[in-house]
């Protein structure tokens, strides 16, 4: 019965700690917007992010709009990286775990623009 006991005592503990690592992961953008002149042109913007967590692991950066990772780390629990981001759209970037490929944390890079583009139709007039 004791035995029984420390089991789901175990349990219980384990699954609370793997939720408070997930609450506890902080991650940040830094600017989070890229503001271009005129809508659809492309936005170049330097970027730095910092994540932070209480567990060590190993953990990639990655961008929606890309198939490989930005960056990786293995065994570190916070880092900083900075790029250069080009896009045309909204993008996001996400934290994920390299052993389980859940996405841990995601933070949005939002694409700006200072004049919407629009169609217009130009008619001439003589008179």
């Amino acid at each position: 019965m004791i035995n029984r006991s420390f089991q789901i005592l175990l349990c219980v503990l384990v699954m609370q700690a793997s939720a408070s690592m997930a609450s506890d992961l902080f991650l940040e953008l830094s600017p989070a917007k890229c503001v271009t002149l005129k809508q659809g042109s492309q936005c170049y913007q330097d970027i730095e992010v910092n994540w932070q967590t209480d567990m060590p692991g190993s953990y990639c950066l990655t961008l929606s709009s890309q198939n490989a990772p930005l960056q990786c780390w293995t065994e570190k629990k916070k880092a900083s990286y900075k790029f250069e981001f080009v896009g045309r759209e909204s993008t996001l970037l996400g934290l994920v775990d390299q052993n389980t490929g859940k996405l841990l944390k995601k933070s949005m890079i939002e694409v700006k623009w200072v004049y919407k583009n629009r169609s217009r139709y130009l008619s001439w007039r003589v008179f």
